[in-house]
């Protein structure tokens, strides 16, 4: 995979792993942008999971690319090439929060992480409230995270939080 071209975007390295696919770090070949492309690891399962992994990543793409908010992890495109699915997403730098209190050495300081909880506070409240359209063109109001937890949500240097996933 790495080295590949996907779409616009070439695949720098490995990122990380999931519960249903891999994460690269990509680069975009014409933008100067750095991208986290989320794929779908099809050895794992029968062709009617893959099928259902497929219609559910490009659902999750159509209603998270319409997330505008600072606290929430952009997604810039969706592919489908072949047996390639994938979500291209904002690279955010820094790691994640599970990571962060791993690395602690203690309890992180209550001031920092009343800062931290109130972003998260702020992008799950703004997620609550949104109002998207569905693939079939409905509005509904209101993204439930289902599975908000600390490997979740991302960390930048400067302590700028970003829920993902």
């Amino acid at each position: 995979m790495i080295g590949r071209t996907i779409g616009n975007y070439e695949v720098i390295s490995q990122f990380g792993e999931g519960g249903m696919g891999e994460l690269y770090l990509g680069r975009h070949t014409l933008l100067a942008r750095e991208v986290v492309i989320k794929t779908i690891r099809t050895e794992d399962f029968t062709p009617r999971q893959i099928d259902h992994l497929r219609e559910r990543l490009a659902r999750e793409a159509f209603i998270q690319s319409q997330l505008d908010h600072p606290n929430i992890v952009r997604v810039y495109d969706f592919i489908a090439i072949g047996e390639m699915t994938c979500i291209v997403m904002e690279h955010v730098p820094g790691r994640d929060l599970r990571k962060l209190i791993l690395r602690e050495s203690g309890p992180i300081e209550p001031v920092r992480a009343l800062r931290l909880f109130k972003q998260v506070l702020a992008a799950i409240e703004y997620a609550h409230h949104f109002v998207y359209r569905d693939q079939s063109g409905e509005n509904h109001q209101g993204i439930i995270h289902r599975d908000l937890k600390p490997a979740n949500i991302l960390v930048t240097p400067e302590d700028k939080v970003k829920v993902t996933d």
